[in-house]
């Protein structure tokens, strides 16, 4: 009965011994492990960064506005693809619009009023044409018939001298000599009416020449004038469309936003102020920047 409690108590002991050594390598695996993983293993977390911007490998472009006005629209979204030319933002042109419209009804108002002015012209240049060959017509025409009732003058005089003569001869009547007398009073008078017709006539085409020459050249200060006003309404059209355009600020290139300014519809915009940056197409990288106390522990350069 000894030597069996004895093997008994014997055993036990052993039994209790290795459950310990196992319990101990347990234990020490376990510490190993957390010892491990504490120095080993990844866990995420998450810092907010109040200044951050997505950068490119190659030369970033500015986005600039050309001139200064409040904003009334903005596309500048972070990370977005823009191709070049493309509107990404807009200033207020309402006033620039307005009066662009102004301009160019102006404009088309005075373009009807040359193309009236030129056809005056036309036409005066025409009627002094004509009027001089008609007028030509005239004066050789009264010159015709001076130079014939002339010659029946000449005619009518040498018949009312024969007749005087044959009147002292006694060889007709005083009666036939008078009517002779008056018949070549009658075709002189006749002659020189003629005559003062005709001398009228040149005169009178310089008169109308010199009126015609006035009123071309009347014409012609009005033309001359309105193409100038013409000019300056067109050259101001043009400064208006460029002003408009450049409240437009368009992306300088292809690629995507990689910074933006915090804009607000109905921000005061100066003119070369940033509102962000394009970057050309290529690999991105995201640059931000932290407090110590956040970054410590977390963040480490080239992350």
């Amino acid at each position: 009965m000894a030597n069996s409690f004895h093997r008994v108590s014997e055993s036990l002991r052993r039994d209790n011994g290795i459950r310990s050594i196992a319990g101990l390598l347990v234990g020490l695996g376990l510490i190993g492990a957390w010892m491990l993983w504490s120095f080993k293993a990844h866990v995420t977390e998450y810092e907010v960064s109040d200044s951050a911007r997505l950068e490119v490998n190659g030369a970033a472009y500015p986005v600039q506005a050309n001139a200064s006005g409040r904003l009334v629209a903005s596309g500048m979204v972070l990370g977005r693809e823009v191709q070049a030319g493309e509107v990404l933002a807009e200033l207020d042109s309402n006033d620039q619009r307005l009066s662009l419209k102004e301009e160019q009804t102006r404009l088309a108002s005075l373009m009807p009023q040359v193309q009236v002015l030129q056809s005056q012209m036309e036409l005066e240049q025409e009627g002094r044409g004509d009027e001089r060959r008609v007028l030509g017509v005239s004066i050789e025409g009264a010159k015709a018939q001076y130079e014939q009732a002339e010659a029946q003058a000449l005619l009518a005089d040498r018949d009312a001298e024969r007749a005087s003569r044959l009147r002292a001869e006694g060889i007709i009547s005083d009666a036939d000599a008078q009517r002779a007398k008056a018949d070549a009073q009658s075709k002189r008078a006749a002659a020189e009416n003629l005559k003062d017709a005709m001398s009228r006539l040149e005169p009178e085409l310089q008169v109308r020449e010199r009126d015609r020459e006035v009123r071309l050249k009347q014409i012609l200060e009005d033309t001359t004038k309105l193409q100038a006003e013409i000019a300056t309404s067109s050259a101001t059209v043009r400064r208006l469309e460029y002003e408009i355009e450049q409240r437009q600020i368009r992306a300088p290139i292809s690629g995507r936003i990689g910074e933006t300014a915090p804009l607000r519809s109905g921000s005061h915009i100066s003119e070369g102020q940033q509102l962000g940056v394009i970057l050309p197409q290529g690999k991105l990288e995201v640059v931000a920047e932290f407090q110590p106390s956040a970054a410590l522990g977390k963040v480490r350069p080239g992350q």
